[in-house]
C-alpha cells in the first residue's frame, strides 16, 4: 500500500516538475495576455538578456540601412566634394520679404491700371434708360464640356454659330501657356426657347487656375439672384465696363502669373476675367448666393472701418412676418461688416436689452465667430411692450462716447442702425444735443429701415435718416431685404469718393468662390489674398454725390507667395509665416483650414479659418511671451528679432510633437501690413552645404530618368515651373539649369545633387559599395527578387535642395503613393523626423508606422527607417545641421517582425535568463520615441498609443521622467453637439391645445397674408405649385430650382425653396471649440542609462516586474513586463491622457476670450494702419437720404376695395 503510494507521490512530482518547465506559448501562442491564470507576484527579468536583444537588433537593422542605401559611399562622395557655409536669417529675410514685395506690387499695378480705365469709362457714358445691352451672362453660358453631356456637336454651324460681334478683343495665350480662341462667342440654338437664351463659350483648362476652363479673350458678368438682370443700372454699367475687357487681357498680356482679375460694381454685376461659366453652388441646393457686394475685399474697400450700433425695435407690433424681415434684415447687415468694423446689437420695447452678455455695454470685432454668434441670438428675439425710442438712442450715444474714452481716439464712420415699423417722433432734441456739433458735423450717421409693408407713416423714420446724413430704406417683404440694406454702404462711401481718397486694402485669409462651392473643396485656386481699390464716379456732380461705382480686384493665392519661401535655406526644422496687420496668419503649418463631416467624411471650410491669431498657432507655455512675440511683429516696422524657449511644434496630424528654442525674425512686406516671420532654431538651423566642384556632365536623361521626382517649388527665381507637371517639369527644369544657367546661382547644390546622384539607382541596385561586401547580384537585376528576399519595398533619399531618387524594389502602389506625398523633401515627416533624432536626441535612424491606422499584417504593412547623411567637415567645427540628405527605406513589417522575433525568443548563451518573449508571462513592447506600439503580441495594439495598451507601465515611464508628457491648447478644435433648437416640447402641446390650435390659427392667416402680400397676376401663367409640408428625405437630396432665369416675380420663390432647405439640416451641428492636447516624447538622456528596472506594487493580488531599454542609435524602445497583472485599481493610479479632450468653457471664460480678441484688434488696428475717411466734410449732399414715397401693394388696393364694395352692397340688400 504505502510502495503503491509512493510510486504515486514520485508520478506526482515528476508531472509537477514537467509542468513548471513547459512553455504553453509554444502549444497555444494565440492565448497570450488572455491567459487568466494565477501568475506569481515578480518575475526575475534578465535586464542584461534585454540589452542583449536591443544591441543585437540595433547591429541588424542599421546595418541593413546603411547597406542597401549605400550610406557610406553616398557619404564619402558628399564629405570629398562640398563645402559648407552660414547664412544669415536677417539677410536672407530681407531678400524674401523684397521678392514677395515685388510679387505683390505687380498686382496693385494691375488694379490701378483698371481703375484707370473703369473711371475714364464711366466718365464718357451717358445714362440710357431704354438700353438694351446684350452681354455674357455667365449663368447663361455653356462650355465644351457642357455641350458634351448634352450630346450636342459644336462644330455643327446648324447648331452653333457666331453672334454679331458686341465688343473688340485682342488674342491671348495667357501667358504663353493657353492656347489661342477667336473672339467671338457663339449662340447655341436647338429648336427650344430655354437653349436659346444660352451661349457657347470657348475655353480651355489652365494650369494657372487649377486646371478650370476660362477664356482668355474676354470677361464674363455674373448677377446675383435677387437683382433684376435686364435693369436700366446692370445694362449701363455692364456697357460702359465693356472698356475693362482689353485693359483685363493687356495686364494678362503683361504681368506675369496673374489671376483673376474683377470688377464690383456698387449695383450689384461682377465682371470677371478671364471669362468662365459661374461655378454651381454644390453646398446651397444649387441656389447661386453668391453677391460680389459681401465678399471682404468689397466691403473693406468700399469704406473705412466702421462701428456700427444695430437697434432692433422688439415691441408687440413687430411680430409675425415684420419679425421675419427684421430677422433677415439684420443678417445682411451683418454680411456687410469686415474684421476690421466694431458693432453691437441691442433691442428695445420699454427696455433696453445687449442681445450678447458678453458685450453688455461695450462693441466687438465683426470677425466672422462674432458675426455668426449674433445671428444666432437674433433668432431668439421676442415681442412686448411699447418701444422706447428714447431709451434706445441715449444708450447708442453712450456706447460710442464709452468707446472713445476707452481707446482714447475718435471712432471711424459712426452709424446707428433703425430697424423698426415706425416711430411716434423724431427725437430732435436727443440728436441736437448727442450729434449736432454743428450744421454739418453730425458724426453719427442715422440708417432706418422701416419693417412690413402695411406702414401708415415713414415721416419721422425718414427725418431720422436725412437729418443725419443717413439713408432711410422701406423693406416690405424679404425679397426686399438684399439691396436696400446696400444703400447704407453707398452712403458711407460718399466721403471717400468726394475727397477722392482711395482705400486700398489687402485682405485677410479666405478661400475662392470656386473652392467654396466644389463638393471636396478641390477646384478653384483655394486659399487667397486681394488687392482691391475703389472705383469712383469722376463725373462734375459726383463732387458732391459721392457716387461710388464700384471695386476693382485681382487675387493672390497664397501659394504664389509661399512660393518664395527658401526652404532649403530654413531646412526641416525651421518654418515660415506671414500675419497680417490685424494679426491674423496668412499662411503658417500650424493652420488647419479644413474640418470633416460627420456622415460624408467630405472636407468643410471652418467658420473662422480667416481670423486665426498668431497665438492660437504658435504653443508656448508662457502666455506673456506670446503676447510679447505678437506685438513685436505687428509694431516691426523693419528688421526685429525675438527668442522664446521651449515652443512646442505638433506635427504629423497633430499625433507628434517636439519641443524646440526658436527665434523668430521678423521683416515687413513693403506697405501692404503684413509681416513675414521666420522661426529658426536658435542654436542651428542656419550652416548650407554647397558645391565646390564643376557641374561636370548636364545630361538630360538625368532630370528625364522615372526614379527622380524634384520638390514643387520654385527654382531659380522662375514661376512658370510651378505650373509645369512630370516630364514637362522635368524638361524646364534642365533647360533652366543648363540653358539659363546664370539665373540658378541660388540652385547650384540642386545641380550638384542632380549630377552627383544620377547613378544612385544602380548603386542601390548593385549593393557593391557597402564597405568590402561583394555584389549580391549580377547584372540581371530583379527588384521582384530583391524585394522579396531582403523585405524591402522601397529605396530612397531625399535632398534639402529638393531632389527625391527612389528604387521601389517592390512595385507596391503605397511606395509611390509615399514618394508622391513626400517630394517637398525637408518639408517631409521622414526628413523633419530624421534630422530631429539626430539634433536632439541624438540618434540616427529614425522608425515609423502610420499611426491610428488599422495593422492588416499582410504585405502592405511597411515601416519606413530613415536616416541623415551627416557630414563632418572641419572648417565649420561641430555643427548640428551639417545633413545635405537623408536617406531610407520602407522595409516589410513582416520582415522586421522575424528579425526581432528571432532575437527575443532566444537567451543568447547568457545564464540566468528564465523567461523570453515567449513566454505568456511577460508583455514585449517595442514603440517610438512618442508612444506608440510598433510591434506587440496583440495585433490590435500596433500602431497605437502606448498608454491604451498597458497603462500602467505607460504612467511608470511617466513617474520616472523617461517620457515627458506634453500638453498644450488647441485653439482650432472642432465639437460636435446636439442642436436642441427652440422647439417646445409634446407634453406642453398636449397640456395646452388651446395655444397649440391658436398657434396654427395665427401660422395659416400668416402665410396667406405672406402669399397675398407677394402673389402677383403673372403667377397665374406659370406652372409653379408650392408646399408647406416638411421635406422628405429625398426632397432634402434633391431639391433644386433653376434661379439662373429668375425673374423679379418669381423671387418670393426663391425664399419658400431657402426656407424648406433650411428644414434639411441635420440634428447635430460642428462648432469651433477648444480642445486641451496631451502628447509625449521620450527623454532619450534618462533612456540612455543603463540600468533601467524595477516593480510595480499595489496591483490586484499581484506586481509588475519590467525592464526598460533604448535601442542604441533608434528612436526605439523595448519595454518587457509582467502579464496578466491588473494595476490600473491601484491607489493613486491615473491612466495616461493621450489626444485631444474638449475644454467646457464657462461663461465668464468665453466671455472673457471674446473681449480680449475684440481688444488686441482694437490696439493692433490702430489710425496709423488704415486712413479714417469719415464724414467730416461740408461739401457732401446729404439731400439723398432714401425713399420719398411708401410704396402700397396695387393689389391689397383692390381687395380692399373689392371686399369693402363687397360688405356695403351686402349691408345695402340686408336693409
Amino acid at each position: 500500500m504505502f510502495g503503491n503510494m509512493h510510486s504515486w507521490i514520485l508520478w506526482a512530482v515528476c508531472v509537477f516538475l514537467f509542468m513548471s518547465q513547459w512553455d504553453v506559448c509554444e502549444f497555444k501562442r494565440q492565448r497570450g495576455r488572455g491567459h487568466k491564470e494565477k501568475l506569481p507576484r515578480k518575475l526575475d527579468i534578465n535586464e542584461n538578456v534585454v540589452r542583449m536583444w536591443a544591441d543585437k537588433f540595433s547591429r541588424t537593422i542599421t546595418e541593413e540601412v546603411k547597406k542597401f542605401t549605400a550610406y557610406n559611399a553616398i557619404r564619402k562622395k558628399y564629405q570629398k566634394l562640398t563645402s559648407t557655409h552660414r547664412w544669415s536669417p536677417e539677410i536672407l529675410i530681407k531678400r524674401t520679404a523684397l521678392s514677395i514685395k515685388r510679387l505683390l506690387q505687380s498686382k496693385v499695378r494691375a488694379v490701378r491700371n483698371l481703375v484707370a480705365v473703369a473711371e475714364e469709362a464711366s466718365r464718357n457714358h451717358t445714362f440710357d434708360e431704354q438700353l438694351q445691352f446684350d452681354y455674357l451672362n455667365n449663368k447663361k453660358l455653356l462650355t465644351d464640356a457642357d455641350l458634351l453631356m448634352m450630346g450636342i456637336n459644336r462644330t455643327n454651324p446648324d447648331v452653333v454659330r457666331p453672334p454679331p460681334r458686341t465688343h473688340n478683343v485682342t488674342k491671348s495665350t495667357g501667358g504663353g501657356q493657353e492656347a489661342n480662341f477667336h473672339s467671338d462667342v457663339m449662340l447655341v440654338g436647338v429648336g427650344t426657347t430655354t437653349m436659346a437664351k444660352y451661349r457657347y463659350l470657348p475655353t480651355v483648362n489652365s494650369p494657372r487656375f487649377n486646371n478650370a476652363a476660362v477664356n482668355f479673350n474676354t470677361s464674363t458678368i455674373h448677377v446675383p439672384t435677387n437683382v433684376y438682370d435686364k435693369n436700366a443700372l446692370i445694362q449701363n454699367g455692364v456697357k460702359w465696363s465693356e472698356a475693362l475687357n482689353e485693359r483685363m487681357l493687356q495686364n494678362d498680356r503683361e504681368i506675369k502669373g496673374l489671376t483673376w482679375q474683377y470688377f464690383c460694381s456698387s449695383d450689384g454685376f461682377f465682371r470677371i476675367f478671364p471669362g468662365i461659366r459661374w461655378p454651381q453652388d454644390n453646398k446651397g441646393g444649387n441656389i447661386d448666393m453668391f453677391d460680389c457686394r459681401v465678399r471682404n475685399w468689397y466691403i473693406e474697400s468700399s469704406s473705412s472701418p466702421k462701428n456700427v450700433i444695430i437697434l432692433v425695435d422688439t415691441s408687440g407690433s413687430m411680430k409675425g412676418l415684420r419679425m421675419e424681415i427684421t430677422r433677415s434684415t439684420i443678417e445682411r447687415i451683418l454680411e456687410t461688416f469686415s474684421s476690421k468694423d466694431y458693432f453691437n446689437i441691442i433691442s428695445f420695447n420699454k427696455n433696453v436689452t445687449y442681445l450678447d452678455p458678453c458685450f453688455n455695454g461695450t462693441m466687438m470685432q465683426a470677425n466672422k465667430e462674432n458675426r455668426e454668434r449674433l445671428a444666432g441670438y437674433i433668432k431668439n428675439l421676442k415681442t412686448s411692450y411699447i418701444a422706447r425710442f428714447d431709451k434706445a438712442l441715449t444708450e447708442a450715444f453712450n456706447l460710442f462716447e464709452r468707446e472713445e474714452a476707452a481707446w482714447g481716439s475718435p471712432l471711424c464712420n459712426k452709424a446707428i442702425m433703425l430697424i423698426t415699423d415706425g416711430a411716434p417722433e423724431g427725437y430732435e432734441k436727443i440728436f441736437e444735443e448727442r450729434n449736432w456739433q454743428s450744421e454739418n458735423r453730425k458724426p453719427v450717421r442715422m440708417f432706418t429701415f422701416l419693417i412690413g409693408r402695411e406702414v401708415s407713416d415713414n415721416r419721422n423714420a425718414k427725418w431720422m435718416a436725412c437729418a443725419n446724413k443717413g439713408y432711410y430704406s422701406h423693406i416690405s417683404t424679404l425679397a426686399d431685404v438684399s439691396e436696400n440694406v446696400q444703400h447704407y454702404l453707398k452712403v458711407l462711401s460718399r466721403p471717400m469718393v468726394i475727397q477722392r481718397k482711395r482705400n486700398a486694402i489687402w485682405t485677410p485669409l479666405y478661400a475662392d468662390y470656386s473652392t467654396e462651392v466644389s463638393p471636396d473643396l478641390s477646384d478653384g485656386l483655394k486659399f487667397l489674398t486681394s488687392y482691391a481699390l475703389p472705383v469712383f464716379d469722376m463725373k462734375d456732380k459726383s463732387k458732391t454725390e459721392g457716387n461710388l461705382l464700384g471695386v476693382v480686384g485681382t487675387d493672390v493665392p497664397v501659394d504664389q507667395i509661399k512660393a518664395r519661401i527658401p526652404y532649403n535655406k530654413l531646412g526641416p526644422n525651421g518654418y515660415a509665416f506671414v500675419v497680417t496687420s490685424q494679426g491674423y496668419v496668412l499662411f503658417h503649418p500650424n493652420l488647419r483650414p479644413f474640418y470633416f463631416k460627420r456622415l460624408s467624411r467630405e472636407p468643410g471650410l471652418k467658420a473662422n479659418f480667416s481670423s486665426v491669431d498668431i497665438t492660437e498657432v504658435e504653443y508656448v507655455s508662457n502666455n506673456a511671451e506670446l503676447q510679447m512675440l505678437r506685438l513685436e511683429i505687428l509694431k516691426a516696422s523693419g528688421y526685429a528679432n525675438y527668442s522664446i524657449k521651449n515652443v512646442v511644434v505638433p506635427y504629423d496630424g497633430r499625433k507628434r510633437v517636439s519641443v524646440v528654442d526658436f527665434t523668430y525674425h521678423i521683416y515687413p512686406i513693403g506697405e501692404t501690413g503684413f509681416k513675414l516671420v521666420f522661426a529658426v532654431p536658435t542654436d542651428y538651423g542656419t550652416t548650407l552645404v554647397n558645391t565646390k566642384v564643376s557641374y561636370g556632365s548636364n545630361q538630360l536623361s538625368y532630370f528625364m530618368d522615372n526614379n527622380t521626382r524634384f520638390a514643387p517649388w520654385r527654382f531659380c527665381r522662375n514661376d512658370d515651373i510651378l505650373l509645369a507637371k512630370g516630364d514637362e517639369r522635368k524638361r524646364s527644369l534642365y533647360n533652366l539649369f543648363y540653358i539659363e544657367g546664370g539665373r540658378c546661382e541660388n540652385n547650384k547644390m540642386a545641380k550638384f545633387d542632380v549630377i552627383s546622384l544620377h547613378d544612385v539607382v544602380e548603386l542601390w541596385k548593385s549593393v557593391s559599395t557597402y564597405e568590402n561586401t561583394k555584389s549580391y547580384y549580377a547584372s540581371n537585376f530583379s527588384v521582384q527578387l530583391f524585394g522579396n528576399k531582403h523585405g524591402i519595398a522601397l529605396i530612397f533619399l531625399g535632398t534639402k535642395s529638393g531632389i527625391t531618387r527612389f528604387l521601389n524594389t517592390d512595385l507596391l502602389p503605397s511606395s509611390l503613393e509615399f514618394i508622391n506625398l513626400n517630394e517637398r523633401t525637408v518639408d517631409s515627416m521622414y526628413y523633419k523626423r530624421a534630422v530631429e533624432g539626430r539634433v536632439q536626441d541624438g540618434y540616427n535612424f529614425t522608425f515609423s508606422m502610420p499611426v491610428g491606422e488599422a495593422y492588416t499584417g499582410d504585405e502592405n504593412n511597411v515601416v519606413t527607417i530613415s536616416v541623415p547623411l551627416e557630414l563632418n567637415i572641419a572648417q565649420v567645427g561641430p555643427a548640428k545641421d551639417l545633413f545635405p540628405m537623408v536617406l531610407g527605406l520602407q522595409m516589410k513589417y513582416q520582415q522586421i517582425q522575424t528579425i526581432i522575433a528571432d532575437i527575443i525568443q532566444k537567451c543568447w548563451n547568457i545564464s540566468d535568463c528564465d523567461i523570453t518573449c515567449s513566454s505568456i508571462r511577460v508583455n514585449c513592447y517595442l514603440m517610438d520615441n512618442n508612444g506608440y506600439v510598433i510591434m506587440s503580441k496583440e495585433r490590435a495594439e500596433v500602431g497605437g498609443f502606448f498608454g491604451d495598451a498597458n497603462g500602467a507601465m505607460m504612467r511608470e515611464m511617466l513617474d520616472r521622467r523617461l517620457f515627458q508628457e506634453i500638453n498644450f491648447m488647441d485653439y482650432q478644435g472642432m465639437c460636435e453637439s446636439n442642436d436642441s433648437g427652440e422647439d417646445e416640447s409634446s407634453a406642453n402641446r398636449l397640456i395646452n391645445p388651446f395655444k397649440t390650435i391658436l398657434s396654427v390659427i395665427l401660422w395659416t392667416f400668416g402665410e396667406i397674408a405672406l402669399f397675398l402680400s407677394q402673389w402677383s397676376f403673372q403667377s397665374w401663367f406659370h406652372s409653379f405649385h408650392r408646399s408647406e409640408a416638411s421635406p422628405t428625405s429625398t426632397d432634402c437630396q434633391t431639391l433644386e430650382y433653376n434661379v439662373a432665369d429668375m425673374t423679379p416675380d418669381l423671387k418670393d420663390l426663391f425664399y419658400y425653396h431657402y426656407k424648406k432647405m433650411a428644414q434639411c439640416q441635420p440634428s447635430f451641428v460642428i462648432n469651433p471649440c477648444h480642445k486641451n492636447m496631451t502628447l509625449y516624447k521620450a527623454d532619450f538622456r534618462r533612456l540612455r542609462i543603463p540600468r533601467i528596472k524595477g516593480t510595480i506594487y499595489g496591483c490586484d493580488q499581484c506586481n509588475i516586474s519590467y525592464v526598460v531599454q533604448w535601442i542604441r542609435d533608434t528612436n526605439l524602445i523595448f519595454v518587457i513586463s509582467s502579464a496578466g497583472c491588473d494595476c490600473t485599481g491601484r491607489p493613486g493610479f491615473e491612466q495616461p491622457n493621450y489626444g485631444p479632450v474638449a475644454v467646457p468653457q464657462t461663461e465668464t471664460h468665453f466671455c472673457s476670450r471674446l473681449e480680449n480678441q475684440s481688444s488686441q484688434r482694437r490696439q493692433s488696428f490702430g489710425r496709423k494702419n488704415f486712413k479714417c475717411i469719415d464724414a467730416d466734410d461740408d461739401t457732401e449732399d446729404d439731400t439723398r437720404c432714401g425713399q420719398c414715397q411708401i410704396r402700397v401693394s396695387l393689389l391689397l388696393t383692390i381687395l380692399c376695395l373689392i371686399s369693402t364694395w363687397t360688405v356695403h352692397t351686402k349691408i345695402r340688400s340686408d336693409s
